[in-house]
């Protein structure tokens, strides 16, 4: 029987943390950044956040861009945010979590399969917001691609795009 590992220290947390960065030009600022928590093992407990910055660099932008933190444990929400997201290589120093919106989430969802289509929604109140993750095996790899935006980009004028890069990247 092999000897177990053991490492000193505590953990801090356990769980997934997928994120999304855009930036207009490749050599800009970032345009939008969102970190999606699902926290299993906390000093706080259980739960979920989407910190969603749609201005990174403005502390007070208007509310058509507003820059929120969806949760279901405030507490842990903003543990997260100030001892992980701010230290983040993206968002160190960021305006946009100066006055962050912390806002209640009614629900979590995941569905799909995460061999081929998965989906992530989180809504507070409304705001309802999907990420999607396409994977495929392409000569011997996976590629995966991460989609996260407000629903409105899914099902409003952008909805053709979307379809379109969808099927692409699901039959390359």
């Amino acid at each position: 029987m092999a000897d177990p590992i053991v490492f000193p220290g505590t953990v801090e947390w356990s769980g997934e943390n997928p994120g999304i960065s855009l930036k207009d030009q490749p050599d800009g600022p970032f345009v939008a950044l969102a970190s999606f928590f699902r926290v299993v093992l906390s000093p706080h407990g259980r739960g979920h956040a989407l910190v969603l910055l749609q201005a990174p660099e403005s502390a007070s932008p208007p509310p058509d861009r507003a820059n929120y933190c969806l949760h279901d444990n405030e507490a842990l929400a903003r543990y997260l945010v100030a001892e992980f997201v701010s230290n983040f290589g993206a968002y160190r120093g960021l305006a946009g979590l100066q006055n962050l919106s912390y806002r209640k989430l009614n629900r979590v969802e995941a569905s799909g399969d995460p061999k081929s289509t998965y989906t992530e929604t989180v809504s507070a109140d409304d705001l309802e917001m999907k990420g999607l993750a396409i994977a495929r095996k392409h000569d011997g790899r996976l590629d995966l691609f991460l989609f996260q935006a407000a629903s409105e980009y899914y099902y409003g004028e952008m909805i053709s795009d979307v379809r379109k890069l969808f099927a692409s990247a699901q039959t390359q």
